[in-house]
């Protein structure tokens, strides 16, 4: 007889998905079963239920929560979430969360602490579907504290540039006046500058804030990489954003004196210097 936790049993439940939601669920229908991840069927099945799917009596809430359960533990392990959108990832924590609190036991699928473990990048090379997801998922729906974790984020360290590019674009869908905020905070300790400039591209500003707040361009100039400064520097002169702000005889002295001579060099092509 089949127990839940073999991997004979794991494999049947694949393939009744398969037969019962292929039509439906393109990602079941395609991927044959993995013996070394097991419980990716787990997710397969906690992604239909999300998207209104029905398999025989599993609809019942004691059986769901269960399912769900394995699921959330298994996802950042999970193989086959490259397989569905970031949007669909969203519908699944979305679904998660509503179900454990429509039955009374909201502590039963902890999404939050499972969705801050991702959105903090943990681990380092967390699908990039899944990184969004989460990302969105606690944007929507706790702006304050996502604003909290913004500053001095894992992400703005990682060198991995994607994941902070990723970062920025869901920052823009979901709390666009959050952008200049936490560019100012972050600018002069990130380490890839794509993700500075796609900060930039997204419309922050590089004006001195109301409330005295140093200019982002100020806070660029105390990164301590002279290849970051140098890039972010040059990408905005050959964009014809004005550098005049911080572009005067003592910054270029200070980076001369720091051995930042590229910067500096950049600062000095503008006139009336």
């Amino acid at each position: 007889m089949f127990q839940i936790h073999d991997v004979p049993f794991k494999s049947a439940v694949h393939e009744l998905l398969r037969n019962d939601w292929g039509h439906h669920l393109e990602p079941i229908r395609l991927q044959e079963f993995d013996p070394h991840l097991p419980n990716d069927v787990f997710i397969h099945v906690a992604m239909g239920f999300a998207q209104g799917l029905k398999l025989g009596e599993i609809e019942t809430h004691p059986k769901l929560l269960d399912v769900f359960s394995t699921a959330l533990f298994n996802l950042r392990s999970s193989k086959v979430l490259k397989h569905y959108s970031h949007d669909q990832i969203v519908q699944l924590f979305t679904h998660t969360h509503q179900l454990a609190s429509s039955n009374g036991q909201p502590d039963a699928l902890d999404v939050h602490r499972t969705v801050n473990r991702i959105a903090r990048l943990e681990p380092a090379n967390v699908d990039m579907s899944l990184y969004k997801a989460a990302l969105e998922f606690k944007w929507n729906r706790a702006p304050q504290e996502s604003l909290d974790d913004a500053i001095g984020n894992p992400v703005f360290k990682s060198q991995n540039a994607a994941y902070g590019v990723a970062y920025v674009d869901v920052m823009a869908k979901c709390t666009p006046h959050c952008i200049n905020v936490t560019l100012l905070e972050n600018i002069d300790t990130m380490v890839r500058p794509e993700v500075a400039l796609r900060f930039i591209e997204t419309g922050a500003t590089f004006n001195a804030t109301n409330d005295g707040q140093p200019s982002a361009l100020q806070r660029l100039l105390k990164n301590p990489s002279d290849a970051f400064v140098t890039i972010v520097l040059n990408d905005l002169s050959q964009r014809g954003v004005s550098l005049q702000e911080v572009a005067h005889p003592g910054v270029i002295d200070m980076l001369t004196r720091r051995s930042m001579p590229m910067a500096a060099a950049i600062l000095r092509r503008y006139p009336g210097l």
